[in-house]
């Protein structure tokens, strides 16, 4: 899924008129949902809190990918803004995917690849 701030859908119900819908992906046009993650912004001030709308606490979940039926086809590609704004989720998958094509697949190993972009 991308994460860019304001995605754009562009809709052309017919030859002539083409819509453009565009999503703001910030709360209450204050910050963005994943920028929210430890900022200092949102704690209390004197005891009240400052944006009781959004936490800075992230909800964590650990998955031990081990137990998890993965294969080779499976991806999770953790970025910031930095990397989104330039590439899209199709180009990230490309690459990644081309460095790994570098390990041999019939070894004990190949869970264990993504070690090597660490």
């Amino acid at each position: 899924m991308d994460s860019s701030p304001c995605p754009t859908k562009r809709f052309c119900p017919d030859a002539n008129l083409c819509l453009y819908i565009f999503f703001q992906s910030r709360v209450l046009a204050t910050i963005g949902v994943t920028r929210g993650f430890g900022d200092h912004d949102l704690r209390a001030l004197n005891s009240t809190p400052v944006k009781p709308f959004l936490s800075s606490q992230p909800e964590v979940q650990i998955l031990d990918i081990m137990n998890e039926n993965i294969d080779d086809s499976d991806l999770l590609i953790m970025g910031t803004d930095g990397l989104w704004d330039v590439t899209s989720n199709e180009r990230a998958v490309e690459t990644v995917k081309k460095s790994l094509s570098h390990f041999s697949s019939d070894n004990d190993t190949r869970k264990y690849r993504y070690l090597y972009l660490k």
